[in-house]
């Protein structure tokens, strides 16, 4: 990568650096706290996880311990997952190692490092930001031309100052999980990429001014896009976005005749819009089933694919159906059609799997209250219990309980004496982001004792 030819896009990226996406955790605030390890002080910020971002303005350390040094893995027992920045002294550091557990490697953070040449980064590196390491450090001068990986990040095509071209075809490893920005910018000799459905971002820039290619399928991993990912791109004609939420950072102009292919209503189609480019809706997938509740047994519902026309595409002719993995457990699942044929990209369709409803064996009328005797399904721990005087649960005296722990009976003791309620249940589980609930139980009533 050359200085001279990213002038213009560095600017760009200064200009957006705020649009890159990332998967670390927000810092909770701007408060900066200081502790020292080895002899060497260390700044760093806290995520809302409580997990730390380092950074080292210190300019008091003998060369001795600056020539070669280990980054901590903790500060202050906060696991430190960024390397925001190193200055002060580390100007002429020549090896860092950088613990297992970090994940991202922050703008600019070696930047100040022109004497680095080794460097032994952690296989949980997922996120690489612009301007982590400059082009003239020894480090990065001793990697050999082409695609540069660290971690799960695909960091840059090294054209050796301009010496190597790079291929007309490029396959991107299966396991990467970002395309750092800048990746291949300037790469005017690329025609196609493949893109594996590994990557989670794509990062400012990363195809910038990849003048031959033409065509360019965004997987259903994809969840973001960063600024100006495919400005003067002046020969793509057909991008496809398959994750319709997928977040897609402003651009300047692509190229002259593209369309941008993806879901009705989905990010895609908005970008396409703002930016005046044809957008081209893809087909459909309607499942037979999108809803199942948890009975140990894997799910398969059947998916017929069409376009928006009302025109039923032909399996194995117009396109091949693949699962998700798994499908048994409380979770979302997709099904995926990757098209073929006269048609081109990738489509698909989500189905859930929610928890087994709760029962209510009896209930038993107590003093203010009563005693529901239950049962939970194996695996669930939390589940509420709610009651009410109407049957329908919209009116009257209502209410409801959260209990966190699997149990056989439940009482209830607060409510007014004498009243008939009803009474049901409904349980919950959480995975990853998302809650599942499940059906409500079979209601039952009671008539509580004065």
């Amino acid at each position: 990568m050359k200085w001279f030819k990213k002038s213009i896009s560095i600017v760009l990226s200064l200009l957006m650096i705020i649009s890159v996406f990332t998967v670390i955790p927000l810092s909770v605030g701007a408060a900066t706290y200081s502790t020292i390890v080895n002899g060497i002080e260390y700044d760093y910020t806290l995520n809302s996880d409580g997990t730390a971002n380092l950074k080292c303005y210190d300019e008091d350390i003998p060369y001795s311990k600056r020539k070669s040094i280990t980054l901590p893995k903790k500060l202050n027992g906060h696991k430190v997952i960024s390397i925001d920045y190193l200055g002060g002294d580390f100007y002429d550091v020549e090896k860092v190692v950088i613990p297992e557990g970090v994940k991202k490697i922050g703008y600019q953070a070696f930047n100040a490092c022109a004497y680095l040449k080794d460097i032994k980064f952690p296989s949980t590196i997922e996120t690489i930001e612009y301007f982590s390491f400059i082009d003239e450090t020894l480090w990065y001068e001793k990697q050999p031309a082409g695609v540069i990986y660290i971690g799960k990040v695909l960091f840059a095509f090294n054209d050796k100052e301009g010496e190597v071209q790079a291929p007309e075809n490029i396959k991107i490893k299966s396991g990467t999980k970002t395309i750092a920005p800048h990746a291949f910018d300037y790469c005017e000799t690329i025609k196609s990429v493949s893109i594996p459905n590994t990557v989670r971002t794509i990062g400012n820039a990363a195809f910038y001014r990849c003048t031959e290619l033409t065509n360019l399928i965004i997987p259903l991993t994809t969840t973001s896009i960063g600024s100006n990912a495919f400005e003067d791109c002046s020969n793509l004609k057909d991008l496809y976005i398959t994750n319709k939420e997928c977040k897609i950072g402003d651009t300047l102009k692509i190229s002259n005749n593209l369309t941008i292919h993806g879901a009705k209503g989905s990010t895609a189609q908005k970008f396409a819009t703002k930016y005046n480019y044809t957008f081209s809706k893809l087909p459909k997938i309607t499942l037979s089933k999108t809803k199942y509740n948890y009975n140990g047994k894997v799910k398969k519902p059947s998916a017929k694919v069409s376009t928006y026309s009302g025109k039923v595409l032909k399996k194995g002719v117009d396109y091949t159906l693949s699962y998700s993995k798994g499908r048994k457990n409380i979770g979302t699942y997709n099904v995926i059609a990757t098209l073929k044929g006269k048609y081109k990209g990738i489509i698909y369709a989500s189905f859930d799997i929610f928890p087994a409803a709760p029962k209510i064996k009896k209930v038993k009328a107590n003093k203010n209250g009563f005693t529901a005797y239950i049962k939970i399904p194996k695996g669930i721990k939390n589940f509420s219990v709610e009651y009410s005087q109407s049957k329908k649960f919209k009116k009257g005296h209502y209410g409801y309980t959260v209990f966190s722990k699997r149990k056989s009976k439940v009482k209830i003791n607060w409510l007014i004496g004498g009243k008939k309620y009803y009474v049901r249940l409904v349980c919950t589980k959480t995975v990853g982001d998302y809650i599942y609930s499940s059906d409500y139980s079979k209601i039952k009533s009671v008539r509580t004792k004065k």
